[in-house]
C-alpha cells in the first residue's frame, strides 16, 4: 500500500469485506485483484488475529489507487507492474561466518553481529527477483522486459526485447531466479491473457524460450535445483466463475525439455515462498494450507512427497531461505510482537532443537534469497499513506 492519499474519512464508509467484493468493485476477477495487491500496492487491509485470507478494503482508497495507477502510464510511458522499493539491502549472518562482498556502499553495524548494507535504492529496484549466486547481479523489470543490474558497476542491461519499442501494458516479466552457475535466468512472463508462463533466457540474452505454458494456469519460478536441471515453481489453476477453490501445486520443471513433475497438491491456497535444500533433496516452504490460522514453515521430501512441519507456532512464520551451508533455515516470525529473523537447525529434513532469534525488528520485509557466501537479500518499503483531514 504505497503513496495513497486518503482524501476522505473512511470511518463512516462501508468496507468491501472479501476478495469477491473487491474484485467486483474493480470490475476484475479475484486473481487480478490479488496480483494488483502483491505487485502494485492495491490498498487491501487484513483483520488482526484472523487468517490472512480475511481481507477488507474501502472504496475511496481503491478509487484513489486506481486514479493514481491510471495516470502512471502517461507520465512514464509504461505501467510498471513491479513497485519501486525504497531500499534493497543485504544481511550477512555472522553465525554463518560470511561477509557480503566489497561492492556495497553503505555499512551499518547492528546488534548481535549482523551487518546490513544497502545495495540498490530508487526507481527500478525490486524485491520480486532473486540475486545471482555470486551476489553480482539482480534481476528487475525494465519497461516490461527482463533486465539485470550489475550491483558492482550500477549498469543495467535488457535480457529480453519483447516490449522494446512498443506500448504493451499486458505483457511483462517478473519473479526471476538465476541458475546456480549464473549463466541462465528463469522468470515468469505475463502474456496478453494475463496468464503467467515460465521462460528461460541466457545471461547474454541468448536462447530465449518458453519452458512451460498452460492455458488458464499461472506458473511462478522460485528456485533452481543445485545441479541446474530443475526449476522449482508454483502452479496455480485460475479461478473460474463461481466459488471454486484454488488448485495450487508445488512442481518442478525440467530445464532440458520442460517436463513437469508435481511434488505436492493443495486443496486450498498453496505455498508462499519455496527453496531447495543445498543437496536438492528437500523443499522448504511456508503455507496456511496444512493447518488452521497463520502460516508455518514445512519441509517437503522431493523423493517421496512426505511433509514434515519445521516451524509450528500460533504466530505468523514465513520462509526466508535455506542457508547455503544446508544446515539451517532462516524464517521470519512475529512471535515476539515484532517481525524478527529466526534460524532453526535442520538435519535430514527434520528440525533440530528450538529456533534462535538472530535479528530483531526486521519489519515486514520482502525476501529475495541468499547468495553463496551467506548474505541474505531482502527488500523493504518505507513509503506509506499520506493522511489528510478536511
Amino acid at each position: 500500500m504505497e503513496g495513497i492519499a486518503m482524501t476522505e474519512n473512511t470511518t463512516h464508509e462501508t468496507p468491501l469485506d472479501s476478495w469477491k467484493e473487491i474484485a467486483a468493485y474493480l470490475k476484475r476477477d479475484e486473481r487480478t485483484a490479488r496480483r494488483w495487491e502483491k505487485d502494485e500496492g492495491l490498498p487491501v487491509h487484513r483483520h488482526h488475529h484472523l487468517s490472512r485470507a480475511s481481507v477488507y478494503a474501502y472504496p475511496s482508497e481503491l478509487g484513489a489507487w486506481r486514479a493514481g495507477r491510471s495516470a502512471e502510464p502517461a507520465a512514464t510511458g509504461w505501467w510498471r507492474p513491479v513497485p519501486a522499493f525504497a531500499s534493497t539491502i543485504t544481511i550477512a549472518l555472522a553465525l554463518l561466518m560470511a561477509g557480503s562482498g566489497p561492492h556495497i556502499a553503505t555499512t551499518v553495524q547492528a546488534a548481535g553481529g549482523i551487518v546490513t548494507r544497502q545495495v540498490w535504492t530508487g526507481p527500478g529496484a525490486s524485491a520480486y527477483h532473486s540475486p545471482s549466486s555470486d551476489g553480482r547481479y539482480l534481476g528487475f523489470t525494465m519497461d516490461g522486459d527482463l533486465a539485470v543490474r550489475n550491483l558492482t558497476t550500477g549498469e543495467s542491461r535488457r535480457l529480453t526485447n519483447r516490449n522494446s519499442g512498443r506500448e504493451n501494458e499486458l505483457e511483462f516479466a517478473t519473479h526471476s531466479v538465476f541458475s546456480p552457475d549464473g549463466k541462465r535466468v528463469a522468470f515468469a512472463w505475463a502474456n496478453q491473457r494475463e496468464e503467467l508462463e515460465l521462460h528461460v533466457v541466457g545471461m547474454d540474452g541468448s536462447e530465449p524460450r518458453v519452458l512451460y505454458q498452460r492455458d488458464k494456469y499461472d506458473i511462478m519460478p522460485s528456485d533452481w535445483s543445485p545441479d541446474g536441471k530443475l526449476i522449482l515453481a508454483s502452479l496455480s489453476r485460475l479461478r473460474n466463475e463461481g466459488n471454486r477453490p484454488w488448485d495450487d501445486q508445488i512442481v518442478t520443471v525440467g530445464t532440458a525439455d520442460g517436463s513437469l513433475t508435481v511434488l505436492k497438491t493443495f486443496d486450498g491456497r498453496g505455498p508462499g515462498r519455496m527453496r531447495f535444500s543445498r543437496d536438492g533433496r528437500f523443499v522448504a516452504y511456508d503455507s496456511t494450507a496444512d493447518q488452521e490460522g497463520n502460516p508455518d514453515v514445512f519441509v517437503l521430501s522431493v523423493a517421496n512427497g512426505q511433509v514434515t512441519p519445521l516451524v509450528r507456532h500460533p504466530a505468523q512464520d514465513g520462509m526466508l531461505g535455506w542457508a547455503p551451508d544446508g544446515k539451517s533455515v532462516l524464517f521470519l516470525s512475529d512471535r515476539t510482537g515484532e517481525w524478527g529473523a529466526w534460524l532453526i537447525a535442520v538435519a535430514d529434513g527434520k528440525p533440530q532443537g528450538e529456533p534462535k532469534l538472530v535479528k530483531r525488528n526486521m519489519g515486514a520485509i520482502m525476501p529475495m534469497g541468499f547468495n553463496r557466501d551467506g548474505s541474505f537479500y531482502y527488500g523493504v518499503r518505507d513509503r506509506g499513506y499520506n493522511v489528510y483531514t478536511a
